[in-house]
């Protein structure tokens, strides 16, 4: 199974694809400057480590972000009801 990240093996690659893809993302889809926000990034359970740097890297050092949030979708229900404790049952996305 090919997933974005495993599709470079080069790590300058996958920097330079993200970094395209966020620029994309910033100035033609949200016409916000990334410096003057604070940025959640909902990632996958399953998600690669090598993309989440990626990503990091790139928000701080290209776009020069003043924070970078990392929340998991599965308890993302959770935090939107308020409450600590909870069962999310996942049915997937295929």
């Amino acid at each position: 199974m090919n997933t974005f990240a495993t599709i470079f093996e080069d790590e300058k690659e996958l920097y330079r694809q993200v970094e395209e893809f966020l620029t994309h993302i910033f100035y033609n889809v949200l016409h916000t400057n990334p410096k003057e926000k604070a940025i959640v990034i909902l990632e996958s359970f399953f998600g690669q480590r090598r993309l989440t740097e990626a990503i990091g890297n790139c928000c701080f050092k290209s776009f020069g972000t003043k924070a970078l949030y990392f929340l998991l979708s599965n308890v993302l229900p959770l935090y939107a009801t308020g409450v600590d404790t909870g069962i999310v049952v996942d049915i997937g996305f295929q």
